[in-house]
C-alpha cells in the first residue's frame, strides 16, 4: 500500500532556553501517523526536555 505519509505534527528550529542557556535546540522533526517513535539517550541529552516541550509544559521555547 503507498501512501504518502503527511506529518501530523511537524516541529521546526525549536529552541528551548533555561536561565540564558539553550538546554536543547531542533531543527526539524515531524511525527507519521502509524509510526512508533523511541527516545534513546545518556543522562542529560535532553529526553525529558523533549518529552516536556511537546507536553506544552514549557514556557521558554522558540519556534514553530
Amino acid at each position: 500500500m503507498n501512501r504518502i505519509k503527511v506529518p501530523i505534527f511537524e516541529l521546526k528550529d525549536i529552541s528551548v532556553i533555561h536561565a540564558d542557556r539553550t538546554v536543547l535546540k531542533i531543527g526539524s522533526f515531524k511525527f507519521h501517523r502509524g509510526t512508533v517513535y523511541g527516545i534513546i539517550g545518556p543522562m542529560g541529552c535532553g529526553k525529558t526536555t523533549f518529552i516536556n516541550l511537546l507536553a506544552g509544559r514549557l514556557d521558554s521555547v522558540k519556534g514553530d
